[in-house]
């Protein structure tokens, strides 16, 4: 992903300094993505872990829809990569 903004950032003239730099809203933004997965990953251990002492069984109980697909976890991904991208595309307010 780092490869393709440098490469936008160049085509649109921008400075080099500026893409090259290790605080860039790209690297804000991907470090504050790995945070929220990191606190979305404890609480789903802290569930499960729930539901295993407590000898419950799907707390959650969501139902079976067309979300149960490849294609729309497929379809996330390649959202949250665009936004990766229009995000590292901004420059920093200074």
């Amino acid at each position: 992903m780092r490869w393709f903004v440098d490469q936008a950032v160049k085509r649109a003239g921008g400075d080099e300094a500026e893409a090259e730099s290790e605080i860039s809203p790209g690297s804000l933004y991907a470090s504050g993505l790995i945070a929220a997965g990191g606190i979305v990953g404890l609480f789903g251990v802290a569930l499960k872990g729930y539901e295993t002492t407590a000898d419950k069984g799907d707390i959650l109980n969501f139902p079976h829809t067309f979300l149960d697909h490849t294609w729309v976890s497929v379809l996330a991904f390649a959202l949250l990569a665009y936004s990766l991208y229009y995000f590292a595309r901004k420059p920093l307010k200074k």
